[in-house]
């Protein structure tokens, strides 16, 4: 999930980090060079700021959750077990994809009952809706559609909330945010990051300018796509590098703890396992 998230303001950005062998939710004001570990986030991914910077939402443990910038009054929100992507609106709810085939689910941030927003509609090929965008100030809401694997199987959409349908900004777009300062679109394709101008009423885009490496393409796992960068209102932009950042090498151990590295590229492998008779992996 996206690693990294950035306060409306610029002021903090917030992080997934280790620490003594999890992953934690760091925090560091920009005017500053040190970062906070917030304690009670261990395994915790996905950050996201309230709209005011004060408190983060996150996924841990197959839950929604949310904490104070300061580290206190930890609170669990939602089930959420293969969550992909969340976004604090300014109407007071959570936006958060709680599955990997699901539509987009919002939650009051003072906590009470999820309710579906956006609803997958398989008989267009559609898979899920992922990493939500509430665009502040609006009932604008922006998602990625997802009818496959391949970067070209995920698309930007937009939906009018309290409206069943959506509409497609962008095929072949991914992790879609919007910099209401600038008036710009932001979204991911083939690992570089794009601009383009836009405003929540428009229903038609421009030509997109690419702007950075922000994320490896997509190895078809499920976890790609999510664009590893975040923009604040002013259009300050936070990223990182293009690159391979979960690139796993699969190896054979044998009894004597040998290693033999198997015949195969480096990629995002996750969750291997072998066939009974040992034949296959």
């Amino acid at each position: 999930l996206n690693p990294i998230a950035i306060s409306r303001d610029g002021a903090r950005v917030a992080y997934v980090g280790l620490k003594d062998g999890r992953n934690r939710i760091f925090v560091r004001a920009l005017d500053t060079l040190e970062a906070t570990a917030l304690e009670g986030t261990e395994g915790g991914d996905g950050p996201f700021f309230s709209p005011d910077g004060r408190w983060i939402g996150f996924f841990a443990g197959s839950k929604l959750r949310k904490i104070a910038v300061g580290g206190a009054a930890l609170q669990e929100l939602a089930e959420a077990p293969g969550h992909r992507g969340g976004d604090w609106g300014d109407d007071g709810y959570l936006y958060f994809a709680p599955t990997n085939i699901s539509g987009i689910w919002r939650v009051p941030e003072g906590g009470g009952t999820a309710t579906e927003v956006t609803h997958v509609n398989a008989a267009a090929g559609e898979i899920s809706h992922r990493w939500p965008h509430r665009v502040a100030g609006t009932d604008t809401l922006l998602y990625s559609v997802w009818t496959g694997p391949g970067d070209d199987e995920h698309h930007v959409a937009v939906q009018t909330l309290g409206k069943k349908e959506h509409h497609l900004l962008v095929k072949g777009g991914d992790a879609p945010r919007y910099a209401a300062g600038p008036g710009l679109l932001l979204y991911t394709h083939r690992g570089q990051l794009f601009t383009v101008p836009w405003r929540p009423s428009q229903q038609d885009l421009g030509g997109a300018v690419p702007v950075a490496a922000a994320e490896q393409p997509n190895d078809g796992i499920g976890n790609e796509g999510c664009g590893n960068y975040a923009v604040s209102d002013d259009g300050t932009l936070a990223y990182l590098g293009g690159g391979r950042l979960s690139a796993m090498r699969l190896v054979w151990v044998d009894r004597a703890n040998a290693l033999a590295p198997l015949p195969l590229p480096e990629r995002a492998y996750e969750n291997v396992a072998i066939s009974p008779d040992g034949g296959r992996a």
